[in-house]
């Protein structure tokens, strides 16, 4: 049942040709506020990005592009529905999607190698608790998240 990322994500084998990790929120059009934060969160009613301090530059990026892809639910972008509660199968969904596009954001910019195990952890523990609620489905729901995952990567780097 572990997921192999390398099978379900081509980028990460990229060699070369790399965005620039700071670049992608510079170039996010209409993109969400940035401001230190106890934890790494999106926060909907003020379309904030709260980050930790003091962070490392890989953890940091990847904290970032997953928030990044959560932010995209704002009414002012795709404006998706958000309210499922904790490890309620909508909410599981959104989780592994904003995973999966961190993990393709990561790999665009080269930084996959130093977050892999971050990425494979993540969507492993939540692809688990997406297969407790749908085992028959869980693989096409996981599939339709990694098509979610590479429309939001494309507004996001657009």
């Amino acid at each position: 049942m572990p997921i192999s990322l390398e099978t379900l994500i081509p980028e990460i084998r990229q060699k070369d040709n790399f965005l620039r990790p700071d670049s992608i929120l510079k170039n996010f059009s209409n993109a969400p506020a940035l401001k230190v934060g106890a934890f790494a969160q999106y926060d909907t009613k003020t379309d904030t990005i709260f980050l930790p301090k003091g962070i490392h530059k890989p953890y940091y990026y990847y904290l970032l592009y997953h928030e990044l892809a959560h932010s995209l639910v704002h009414p002012t972008r795709l404006n998706l529905n958000c309210s499922g509660k904790f490890k309620s199968y909508p909410y599981v969904l959104e989780e592994l999607t904003a995973e999966l596009t961190a993990t393709i954001i990561c790999a665009k910019t080269g930084l996959f190698h130093q977050t892999s195990q971050l990425h494979t952890t993540y969507i492993n523990a939540w692809y688990k608790v997406l297969f407790k609620y749908r085992k028959r489905s869980a693989k096409n729901d996981l599939k339709n998240c990694i098509k979610k995952a590479y429309e939001r990567t494309e507004i996001i780097l657009k």
